[in-house]
């Protein structure tokens, strides 16, 4: 507009993005449980192992790569949507003022077999195909953005 604006004519817009992506599992995290309660670590061992519980889950090699770009595409969404809102209202958008993020623990996982397989693989075999085809991972992340608009 080529003039210095005054606060009176400063005003903020204040707007929430949303990040979202599917990701494509690239690792498998294989958990085993032995339990009971015994004296001793080696009968612990000898003792539990019969039964162990298996969880097999998928993740990403490279979690916070995937939340960084999360955090991309949620400052992204808000400022079109923060473009769309001052287009529609007659204003211009002009800088970012704060950005309010609240740090949550985004999981990059998928567990489709939770804590009740139990190994009964043979011991002469030496592969076990459970055939497991895991889904993708749905992640999200909010932040929340204001522009000065005038």
């Amino acid at each position: 507009r080529g003039k210095d604006l005054t606060m009176e004519e400063l005003h903020c817009i204040r707007v929430t993005g949303k990040g979202q992506m599917k990701l494509r599992p690239d690792t498998t995290r294989i958990i085993m449980t032995l339990s009971g309660v015994y004296p001793d670590y080696s009968d612990a061992l000898a003792h539990a192992a019969a039964e162990p519980e298996l969880s097999i889950g998928y993740t990403v090699s490279d979690p916070e790569a995937a939340k960084a770009q999360l955090l991309e595409r949620a400052v992204e969404d808000a400022k079109n949507k923060a473009a769309v809102l001052a287009k529609a209202a007659g204003v211009t958008l002009l800088h970012i003022q704060t950005i309010d993020y609240a740090w949550q623990n985004t999981d990059l996982s998928v567990y489709p077999m939770q804590r009740n397989l139990l190994c009964k693989a043979e011991a002469s075999a030496d592969t076990f195909d459970l055939g497991i085809e895991p889904d993708d991972i749905e992640a999200s992340d909010t932040v929340t953005v204001v522009f000065t608009i005038s």
